[in-house]
């Protein structure tokens, strides 16, 4: 289906994206720090970033997300973050969704296929 680049710090909560997401046929590759994010971004040229912006790393989650903005335009980008969509969104503009970590992957995977969805009708290029 698409590509997705995973970034987050937390390797256990990768791993269970990365399988739940590959058990809906999804591709995905994951980077543990923003710097990677930007890299594997550049290699990879994911369909669409999941992104943590509390991360820690040489590299924070925000400036992660503007660069693969600048970058690459057209990737959807939806924050999953332990953080009140409201306190981070002055932060960040131009993501497609914003996503509160939880036990439950439901509302992540939704945000995923509406994005992904968004773009197929509307495809730019990169």
């Amino acid at each position: 289906m698409a590509r997705i680049l995973i970034v987050d710090e937390k390797k256990s909560l990768c791993r269970l994206y990365r399988m739940e997401l590959a058990e809906e046929g999804h591709d995905v590759v994951v980077a543990y720090d923003g710097e990677s994010g930007i890299r594997m971004a550049r290699e990879a040229r994911p369909d669409l970033v999941v992104i943590e912006t509390e991360a820690h790393g040489d590299n924070d989650g925000v400036e992660c997300v503007s660069s693969i903005q600048r970058e690459h335009k057209a990737t959807p980008i939806v924050i999953n973050t332990v953080c009140s969509p409201a306190r981070g969104s002055h932060l960040v503009s131009g993501v497609d969704a914003y996503v509160l970590k939880s036990a439950d992957l439901t509302p992540l995977k939704s945000a995923i296929h509406r994005a992904l969805t968004k773009r197929q009708k509307n495809p730019t290029s990169t």
